[in-house]
């Protein structure tokens, strides 16, 4: 969960250097070598605002993680935006780590313990936007930052920031069989380069483009989890070289009506890849590359996502 993670090298250099040059003095204790955030105690955690005016990062400060933020060009010096333990939501602790920016760089989403919650910066007020037990997944703004859209139980859910509402968006996901906005285990590993991305905003925030994939016939693997006191095993659909790959479809959802029109886009079934989505500026095309399974060719698809010609 990360808002427009771009190349930050300069950024990351100096705040390294800043911090190193602020230790110069202190002994390399024991203490200092076998601390959790480690003796360099280097930025993490590194989100750029949509605008590219500030850019974010979790530091290390006295045993503390707290989330920065600084102007990259001005001469503002960098400034604690959140300090950690200073957002409770009860006797629960908002912690920092997972968080992303609204486009507007007003507010700031934290996930804790799988539950959503807004911060907004102007005058610091913390609301929780979901309650459910269960993660929601990859949550992100809308364009016009009023929605967030995330993935909960292989579905795809919206949760409307100013009242809370929750809206499911598909109806029939189930993990290992049926996943809506969510990559299976191919897409994660091998085409997102382990992220979890699966659907995208439209420009205007009034519809939403995602993959659906179809896991019947897919061979599953037995993976151990052992880190409870009863070791489980569970099955992964595991496709192995040779073997049938999940069935993708490109679909792009209508908020207003809820209706999915799928891309004509000449996939295989269990063969073809979908290696990218792109919505244009003006979101009256969404680019899809489909790619070949034996990656041998990539063909760039211009779809319309109101008749899904493509």
């Amino acid at each position: 969960m990360r808002a427009r993670h771009l190349p930050v090298a300069g950024v990351v250099f100096v705040a390294i250097v800043s911090n190193a040059a602020a230790r110069a003095a202190e002994p390399l204790s024991l203490d200092v070598i076998f601390a959790e955030e480690g003796h360099a105690r280097s930025p993490s955690e590194i989100a750029w605002t949509e605008d590219g005016s500030r850019v974010s990062f979790l530091w290390s400060k006295e045993g503390k993680r707290d989330l920065w933020s600084m102007a990259p060009g001005t001469d503002r010096e960098p400034a604690v935006l959140v300090r950690a333990g200073e957002l409770e939501d009860g006797e629960r602790e908002i912690t920092l780590k997972d968080y992303v920016w609204s486009p507007d760089g007003k507010a700031l989403l934290f996930q804790v313990a799988g539950d959503l919650y807004h911060y907004r910066l102007a005058d610091r007020a913390l609301r929780r936007l979901t309650t459910q037990s269960t993660k929601n997944e990859d949550p992100r703004f809308s364009p016009d930052s009023s929605t967030v859209a995330f993935v909960r139980d292989a579905d795809l859910w919206i949760v409307d920031v100013a009242s809370a509402k929750e809206r499911r968006l598909t109806q029939d996901g189930a993990e290992g069989k049926v996943l809506n906005g969510k990559p299976d285990w191919v897409y994660w590993e091998e085409i997102w380069s382990r992220r979890s991305i699966g659907f995208w905003w439209s420009p205007d925030s009034k519809r939403i483009a995602y993959l659906r994939f179809e896991e019947d016939g897919v061979p599953t693997y037995p993976l151990l989890r052992d880190k409870e006191i009863e070791a489980t095993v569970e099955r992964q659909p595991y496709p192995k070289a040779g073997d049938r790959n999940p069935t993708v479809r490109v679909g792009v959802l209508d908020l207003a009506s809820g209706a999915t029109t799928w891309m004509k886009t000449g996939l295989k079934d269990g063969e073809d890849y979908v290696a990218r989505v792109r919505y244009s500026p003006k979101g009256d095309r969404l680019a899809v590359i489909r790619l070949a399974r034996e990656q041998n060719q990539a063909d760039l698809l211009l779809c319309d996502p109101a008749t899904g010609e493509c």
